[in-house]
């Protein structure tokens, strides 16, 4: 909202970006995008036929892009140098150290991202992955597991 005031005030004339213009001393822009980043400007005149210029650059910064696409070991946010937090939809708890472009889940679920970018944050829609596969190595491995010291516990090892 851009605001000009003041007392015995006789007119207001602002313009701006994309042909913008008001005689309103409060302006405030519904729907704004990045198009309407600029300068602008007010003439303040008084009841004393004093006038007064003065603007103001406004930046508009855009949403974080929330486009994911899913490869076939995870998902890749296609804004790059962002912030990322991946979270699990089923219980909308962040992920632990799942701060990457790139997220590949150690199993099947539904996964959604908080993405900043420009101090803008946006969220994209729950993501569902299926096809989340073991790693075939670990399942050739060959364990040894034995007695830990401690009561209830199991020491595991391989050869790998």
């Amino acid at each position: 909202m851009l605001t000009a005031e003041g007392n015995n005030i006789s007119s207001f004339q602002w313009s701006g970006p994309t042909n913008f213009e008001s005689s309103e001393n409060m302006v405030s822009i519904q729907n704004i995008d990045q198009n309407q980043s600029g300068f602008y400007s007010v003439i303040v005149e008084g009841n004393n036929s004093c006038i007064i210029i003065d603007s103001v650059e406004v930046q508009v910064l855009g949403l974080p892009s929330t486009e994911i696409t899913t490869t076939d070991q995870g998902l890749i946010a296609l804004q790059e140098n962002a912030s990322y937090q991946w979270y699990n939809c089923q219980d909308m708890l962040p992920i632990s150290e799942a701060t990457f472009q790139e997220f590949i889940p150690e199993s099947n679920g539904s996964y959604m991202l908080v993405i900043s970018l420009q101090s803008c944050t946006d969220t994209s829609s729950c993501y569902i992955l299926n096809n989340v596969e073991i790693n075939n190595s670990m399942l050739l491995t060959e364990w040894n597991v034995y007695a830990g010291q401690q009561a209830g516990s199991l020491i595991l090892e391989t050869n790998n």
